[in-house]
């Protein structure tokens, strides 16, 4: 799976979480900086599907600084980059090897300190 890869990347500087509750969905991985002023990222993992994992990850936004939408590297021609980029979204694809940032997202506005606070007492306490 592509668990693999994006945790190897991020491992060293981020708490890597899975499957984490907001709502109705999951997120399916949450990476929490090991210091204070560290970003928090949503990473939304799909195989072929990037148009639901846009709408997935938007919701995310509530509770992170940054999302991604992660794809195995062989798909990565599936997707509209230029609507991806539009939401400010980032693009990481992968295999068992090799793991890319192909589009850097932007930092979220939308932020939702007291539904963060809630996630956070859930998974870090």
């Amino acid at each position: 799976m592509l668990y693999k890869p994006v945790i190897e990347n991020f491992k060293n500087d981020f708490r890597c979480i899975k499957e984490v509750k907001l709502y109705n969905r999951k997120i399916d991985l949450l990476l929490i900086g090991k210091n204070k002023n560290s970003p928090r990222i949503a990473i939304e993992f799909k195989l072929k599907d990037w148009k639901k994992a846009i709408q997935q990850v938007l919701s995310y936004q509530l509770i992170a600084d940054y999302v991604y939408i992660a794809l195995y590297l062989k798909n990565e021609t599936l997707v509209d980059t230029n609507l991806v980029k539009m939401y400010g979204i980032g693009l990481i694809v992968a295999n068992s090897r090799r793991f890319e940032i192909r589009i850097e997202p932007k930092k979220n506005n939308i932020f939702d300190q007291k539904l963060w606070e809630k996630i956070r007492t859930q998974h870090l306490s």
